[in-house]
């Protein structure tokens, strides 16, 4: 697939990503984090006392916390998600929901981080910080 230039000035690039088992069939889309967004989403953490100054990971029992702020920020639908066992469409996207299967599949939340932060590193080698 070409990659087209003007991608580089949109504010807030999204994807699509499928997920692997064992939610294959689903997919997210999120939103891509600049430096400065990236920055902005551990500012909100420690402000929120999810994080402490200079620290990555969430403070003790914040876990649950960290993943809404992280699906409130970060992911902004799914595909292949139902309301129930048997439904034909796709339950409305909701981010308090989507932590809760992140939290339940760790490895769901390292596919989507991992996505989110090879594009941080594109846009920090590209000199992209602001976007």
């Amino acid at each position: 697939m070409p990659f087209d230039l003007d991608e580089l000035t949109k504010p807030h690039r999204t994807n699509w990503i499928a997920l692997a088992a064992p939610l294959s069939g689903v997919e997210v889309l999120i939103q891509y984090a600049s430096p400065n967004d990236s920055e902005r989403f551990r500012r909100r953490l420690r402000q929120t006392g999810i994080t402490k100054a200079g620290e990555t990971e969430p403070t003790d029992g914040r876990w649950p916390d960290y993943l809404r702020e992280f699906c409130k920020t970060f992911i902004k639908d799914w595909r292949g998600v139902t309301a129930k066992r048997g439904d034909a469409e796709d339950a409305p996207y909701d981010s308090d929901k989507m932590a809760e299967i992140l939290g339940a599949v760790g490895s769901a939340f390292r596919e989507i981080h991992e996505a989110i932060g090879r594009e941080h590193d594109f846009f920090e080698s590209a000199g992209n910080g602001s976007t």
